[in-house]
């Protein structure tokens, strides 16, 4: 008996010990759930009303959406950061681009303004730019991007339908090509995007390659077109 004793104490002792183990492990997967939720809740209205950039959002289409019509998928956005990304053979331009989901929650997602080619002459915009010196010149939380990506417009056209984006077309070293490389490396981002309007919030993580288009800036907000206004029920 007596040498059954102590290896008693030492079952229980394991016991509490990996009970221990396991709370501490079930509370850091509860704190890192609840920062992510967090993360996910709409901006406060004192924020909104603050903010120039809900003055442009809140006028126009929520969601990523598909259009038939041109075979594309969109949103509307506001970028209100901007980074130069370094990756091999070349440095990518993104702005972290705040948008209205489609239950009317606010996310963010980095999306590539454009590329420059360290062995190559030409800059390789995705909106109407020409050089990253008129990239950098963008105006952070006054202007009204559209985010896209078509088949039949644009400068990528991949293969795009109602259920997504196939790259699988493009050539190797057209532009299109780089977005299929990215979106590969970043695990099929756009069409993760697509279906739950959520994107990484590191740009190393992922960003989107697709076409950019200035819609409108702060204080043309009145000529925004109005078929990208929000439809108010």
């Amino acid at each position: 008996m007596r040498k059954a004793t102590p290896r008693t104490r030492s079952v229980r002792s394991n016991d509490v010990n990996e009970s221990k183990k396991t709370t501490s492990g079930w509370f850091r997967q509860a704190i890192s759930l609840l920062l992510i939720l967090l993360a996910w809740l709409p901006v406060s209205g004192v924020q909104a009303a603050e903010d120039p950039a809900w003055t442009l959002l809140c006028q126009v289409q929520p969601g990523v959406n598909y259009d038939p019509q041109t075979l594309s998928w969109y949103f509307y956005g506001v970028p209100v950061e901007q980074v130069r990304y370094e990756v091999p053979g070349a440095g990518v331009d993104l702005v972290q681009v705040l948008f209205i989901g489609r239950e009317g929650v606010s996310y963010k997602v980095w999306v590539a303004l454009g590329m420059d080619m360290y062995m190559g002459a030409d800059y390789l915009a995705l909106g109407p730019w020409e050089t990253a010196e008129q990239v950098r010149t963008i105006r952070l939380r006054e202007t009204l991007l559209k985010v896209s990506i078509s088949e039949t417009t644009g400068r990528l056209t991949p293969q795009v339908d109602e259920h997504g984006i196939q790259w699988e077309n493009c050539a190797a070293r057209e532009l299109c090509g780089y977005g299929q490389l990215f979106d590969a490396m970043h695990n099929d981002l756009s069409n993760m995007f697509i279906e739950y309007e959520i994107a990484p919030g590191w740009y190393p993580w992922g960003f989107l390659f697709w076409d950019v288009e200035i819609v409108s800036l702060l204080e043309q907000q009145t000529g925004i077109p109005d078929n990208i206004l929000r439809r108010v029920e």
